[in-house]
């Protein structure tokens, strides 16, 4: 199934290529190395706790351990995202509420079914293909 789309996306490169003409200014911009930082650790202590919660099939003493401070530094990577000169995820977009809904239509079914790999797999396959499913009675 992979084979049958490179076709048609390299008929789409040199479509965009040549009718898409859009003006470069080139500017100077900062890399948020702290707002990085934030982000990655405190998603890292978030999916450590989930996975050691999960292999246990109870909240441990470790998850909490490395939850809160997954959470806070979630906190602080929102905080510093409103003030950072060039912010990861400008906070502004979500205002917009056609934004925050697609973000969590979009993320909601991830994190449903996180296990099996697949984006909204627990809603969608049978029991017997999802590990998390079919360990329910």
């Amino acid at each position: 199934m992979f084979y049958v789309n490179l076709p048609i996306g390299a008929v789409a490169l040199v479509v965009i290529n040549r009718v898409l003409q859009l003006d470069h200014t080139p500017r100077r911009s900062k890399i948020d190395i702290l707002g990085s930082a934030l982000i990655v650790s405190g998603v890292s202590l978030l999916l450590v706790a989930v996975q050691d919660a999960g292999s246990a099939a109870r909240i441990t003493t470790a998850a909490w351990a490395y939850g809160i401070p997954g959470v806070i530094l979630i906190v602080a990577f929102v905080w510093w995202e409103t003030k950072a000169e060039e912010p990861i995820i400008p906070l502004r977009l979500f205002r917009n509420r056609v934004f925050s809904v697609a973000n969590v239509q979009t993320e909601g079914p991830r994190t449903r079914c996180g296990r099996c790999g697949s984006p909204g797999a627990g809603w969608t396959t049978p029991r017997d293909r999802c590990s998390w499913s079919s360990a329910r009675p």
